[in-house]
């Protein structure tokens, strides 16, 4: 809120610029400490009203798809929660299942099972040519640094890497795979990058520690890099 509106019982509704009154006549009523808890309770109460009719729109349209009454008295609304937006808790385990690899990070064929060559003979399927294993040293630093992460950290990772901050409740409800490709025109000095709408995240092979790719890794979550769309001030040259 703009300090001037801080005086009375009126709230400007930044969404629209619409300016209203949280009581009848509330622009007479100045804001006093006595009456505080007052303006807060009034002030929660409108922002959270504010899309009641958007809200009423999108639960309606649900229903003619999904029976809603059916399901809320099946499942909580938290249950429901997780079954549309994924678990709160990032599982790692999960999450290497369902990654593969490309550029410098494809396995060698040396480090190829025989059943995983035979796969990726057969070129019928596309998706049976993936590399779903690989052995490069910045790849298994990846992982460790994914796993010491606190769950907010995975979620910020997963931002970065897909622009949602949730896995899909189970492997077989992942869309694509996240691909994470070793590109040898990075150099050491380059920043990890992401292409979220292809759930996949670049990295420079050349890497020399753990600690630089954690502290690279952490300042591209920090600026959100997102497909290079904003980054604000942040020199982007050593994302290239």
């Amino acid at each position: 809120l703009q300090l001037h509106l801080l005086n009375a019982f009126r709230l400007l509704f930044y969404s629209c610029g619409r300016l209203i009154e949280l009581l009848p006549n509330g622009k007479t009523m100045p804001l006093t400490f006595t009456n505080r808890k007052k303006y807060c309770s009034l002030l929660k109460r409108a922002r959270l009203a504010e899309s009641r009719i958007q809200m009423s729109k999108i639960r309606q349209g649900i229903a003619d798809v999904v029976p809603m009454s059916e399901l809320f008295r099946l499942f909580t609304w938290q249950e429901l929660r997780n079954m549309v937006c994924g678990e709160p808790i990032i599982d790692i385990e999960m999450l290497k299942l369902n990654t593969i690899y490309d550029g410098e990070f494809k396995t060698t064929k040396d480090e190829t099972s025989t059943s995983n060559a035979n796969e990726v003979k057969n070129n019928s399927d596309p998706k049976k040519n993936n590399i779903i294993h690989s052995e490069h040293q910045v790849v298994k630093w990846l992982w460790l640094i994914l796993e010491k992460f606190t769950n907010a950290e995975r979620s910020k990772f997963l931002m970065f890497a897909w622009g949602r901050n949730r896995l899909p409740n189970s492997a077989q409800d992942f869309s694509h795979k996240m691909e994470i490709i070793g590109e040898k025109t990075k150099v050491v000095e380059s920043l990890p990058a992401s292409m979220t709408c292809f759930f996949r995240v670049t990295l420079s092979p050349w890497y020399e520690s753990m600690e630089v790719l954690e502290r690279k890794l952490r300042m591209s979550m920090a600026n959100m890099d997102l497909d290079g769309d904003e980054m604000g001030d942040v020199d982007r040259s050593a994302f290239e």
